[in-house]
């Protein structure tokens, strides 16, 4: 507050309206890439709104906790908060598994259901339990 003269709450609101333009500016961007992909997982506005749709849509498959057959064999769906991936451990490899689906595994193709804003928010949500550059290994479907 000494050095910004602004108090502290109103340095609250002023992050929260920089987070709300960055993610109207990351929203209207023409392409999902991988570099957007990460920064909306670092986006508390994007990560909210794909914890909502992701509780709402992928939570009964993967759990709410994200950790899918590593919480209950039971599961349906992968934990996705290890660094185990079956299809592809990049942000965009996360961003079209949501999209078109993985029909042989049961997963239905969510961006006709839910269009390109939610998809992206979904996966920013993902995103958001790993740090980009994390190890990755690819695994067999069968080993999960």
């Amino acid at each position: 507050y000494a050095q910004s003269g602004i108090p502290p709450d109103d340095m609250v609101a002023i992050d929260q309206e920089m987070q709300r333009i960055e993610a109207v500016k990351l929203a209207s961007a023409p392409d999902i890439d991988e570099a957007s992909l990460w920064k909306m997982s670092r986006n508390a506005l994007f990560v909210d709104a794909g914890r909502e749709t992701y509780n709402s849509m992928c939570a009964s498959c993967h759990l709410p906790s994200l950790k899918g057959k590593h919480e209950t064999p039971a599961a349906v769906g992968p934990d996705l908060t290890d660094g185990n991936w079956v299809h592809g451990g990049t942000a965009m490899a996360v961003h079209t598994t949501i999209d078109v689906g993985v029909m042989e595994k049961g997963m239905p193709a969510w961006g006709p259901v839910l269009g390109p804003k939610k998809v992206a928010e979904i996966t920013a949500y993902v995103l958001s339990y790993h740090q980009e550059g994390d190890p990755v290994t690819l695994v067999p479907s069968a080993d999960l």
